[in-house]
């Protein structure tokens, strides 16, 4: 049977690892380009998949990727001036 969520690497909890945040309460961010190879990849799945549903969820899922990566881009501009 598939896991649900990836199995558990290191000393993080699976609270930590869905939320992004180290064991000592760090928090990890991704980068506005990881952020767009997500964005990528739910298109390609969007354009294979048969099911309208399947593919309008993908589509959005794609556009909040997309938005993330934008955020992740203005955080970055605050704090290099």
């Amino acid at each position: 049977m598939p896991r649900a969520f990836p199995a558990r690497s290191g000393n993080k909890s699976g609270a930590q690892e869905l939320s992004g945040q180290a064991p000592e309460g760090n928090c990890l961010m991704a980068s506005a380009d990881e952020y767009r190879r997500h964005a990528s990849e739910c298109v390609r799945l969007a354009q294979e998949t048969q099911s309208p549903t399947d593919k309008a969820l993908l589509l959005r899922m794609a556009e909040t990727w997309l938005r993330l990566a934008q955020q992740a881009e203005n955080r970055g501009q605050k704090t290099s001036r």
